[in-house]
């Protein structure tokens, strides 16, 4: 299985939930070999100054039509009630509330900051099996494995 660092969502500063040391918590869950951890862990509680949330990226809840720039920012918009046009929103730049990237492994990998070199989403959530085949299979890898910075800086948009 793929490792991820159980957090506590109730606090804002979303701690890790454990009683280890983190050198401890460290040494414990990184001998699973999952690069979905290491990516979380080595950006855990790091903030990111060039995010470009809200023109590489948007978070819309598809039940409610509600667009926010990254996870957990307030709504800017409804795309049920979406006139016409290509929007871009302002960046979240280094003006994020939360003290770090909360889904680092998604957004960071996907390449929503251009300053950043990391493994791509198709790394971070392939495994392979004992038989040598892999979870994510060929055409979805392709797709996974491209960066936001390099497919959508040449849109046209207009500004909102």
């Amino acid at each position: 299985p793929h490792i991820t660092i159980a957090r506590d969502d109730t606090q804002f500063e979303k701690p890790i939930l454990t009683k280890l040391s983190y050198n401890d918590y460290y040494n414990t869950w990184s001998t699973f070999n999952s690069e979905l951890f290491n990516v979380k862990w080595a950006w855990f509680g790091k903030r990111i100054s060039h995010c470009k949330a809200g023109f590489r990226s948007l978070y819309i809840d598809l039940e409610s039509g509600n667009v926010n720039r990254c996870l957990h920012h307030d709504n800017v918009d409804n795309i049920y009630e979406f006139k016409d046009g290509c929007l871009e929103y302002d960046t979240i730049e280094d003006k994020c509330f939360f003290s770090y990237c909360y889904n680092n492994h998604s957004y960071l990998t996907l390449g929503i900051d251009p300053t950043i070199e990391i493994a791509s989403y198709a790394e971070v959530r392939d495994r392979v099996k004992e038989d040598g085949s892999h979870w994510v299979k060929e055409d979805m890898y392709k797709f996974f494995e491209q960066k936001l910075y390099d497919a959508n800086d040449t849109i046209n948009v207009r500004k909102v």
